[in-house]
C-alpha cells in the first residue's frame, strides 16, 4: 500500500524537492510563463471594453490563453495535480477579467444614474444580492444589478448606476472596489501556481540536459528521474 500510494504521490505531485538551488534558468523560465499567462488573460479582459466582441466580453478568449497556459504544462511535463490546480484557478480569473474592464471603463466615462429598485433577488451559493431596477424612463433594465445592491437596499429604494453614454457597455452598479479586490487576487492566484507548477515541472531528465549549459557548476539540484 506504502508503494502504491508512493507512486500515486510522484504520478500527481512529482518526486520529492531536491536539495540545493533551483537553476537560474528555471527560475527565469517560471516567472516569465507566470507572467505572461496572467497578462494574456488579463490583456483579453482589457480589450473587451474596447472591441465590444462577445467572445471577449464572455472570457472565451482569456479561457483559450488558460488552455495555452496549461497545454505548455502538459509539454515540459508539469505533474497533473499541479496543472489542474491551474487551469482552476485560470477559468477562475478568464470571466472576471472582463467585468473589471467593463467596470473600469464606466468609471472612468460612465454617467452615474439614479435607478429605482423594483425587486431584490438572494444570489444562489452567493452573498451577493441582485437589484432589479428601472431607469428614469420607466424601463426596466435588461440585467439585474449586483454592485451596489447591499443588504440595506429594498424595493422602492434607489441606487446609483453606471451607463455608458454610448450605449456599447451594459449598465452597472457603483462596486468598483470590489471588483478590483476579486480579479487581484484571482490574477494573484494564478500567477502564483502557474510559477510553482513550473518550477514542479523540474524532473525530467531530457529537460534538463537541454539547458545544462545554464547550469550552475555547483549549488544547482540536480536531475530527477522520471517516476516508472
Amino acid at each position: 500500500m506504502a508503494t502504491v500510494r508512493a507512486g500515486l504521490r510522484r504520478l500527481l505531485w512529482g518526486p520529492a524537492a531536491g536539495h540545493g538551488r533551483l537553476p537560474r534558468w528555471l527560475c527565469r523560465e517560471a516567472f516569465a510563463v507566470a507572467l505572461l499567462s496572467t497578462a494574456a488573460v488579463l490583456g483579453a479582459g482589457a480589450a473587451a471594453p474596447l472591441t465590444g466582441l462577445t467572445a471577449l466580453h464572455s472570457g472565451a478568449v482569456g479561457t483559450v490563453c488558460v488552455a495555452a497556459t496549461v497545454l505548455y504544462l502538459l509539454v515540459v511535463r508539469a505533474r497533473w495535480a499541479s496543472v489542474a490546480i491551474v487551469a482552476t484557478f485560470g477559468l477562475a480569473l478568464a470571466p472576471f477579467a472582463p467585468n473589471t474592464a467593463v467596470d473600469l471603463a464606466l468609471a472612468g466615462q460612465g454617467e452615474q444614474r439614479s435607478a429605482l429598485v423594483t425587486s431584490v433577488t438572494p444570489g444562489l451559493g452567493t452573498p451577493r444580492r441582485y437589484c432589479t431596477v428601472s431607469g428614469p424612463d420607466g424601463i426596466p433594465l435588461a440585467r439585474p444589478i449586483w454592485r451596489g445592491c447591499t443588504a440595506q437596499v429594498g424595493p422602492g429604494d434607489r441606487i446609483t448606476v453606471l451607463h455608458d453614454p454610448e450605449g456599447r457597455l451594459p449598465p452597472r452598479g457603483l462596486d468598483l472596489v470590489t471588483s478590483l479586490t476579486e480579479t487581484t487576487g484571482r490574477a494573484a492566484g494564478f500567477a502564483v501556481v502557474t510559477f510553482l507548477s513550473v518550477i514542479r515541472s523540474y524532473s525530467g531528465t531530457a529537460r534538463v540536459a537541454l539547458r545544462s549549459y545554464d547550469r550552475p557548476t555547483t549549488g544547482a539540484c540536480p536531475p530527477r528521474a522520471e517516476p516508472p
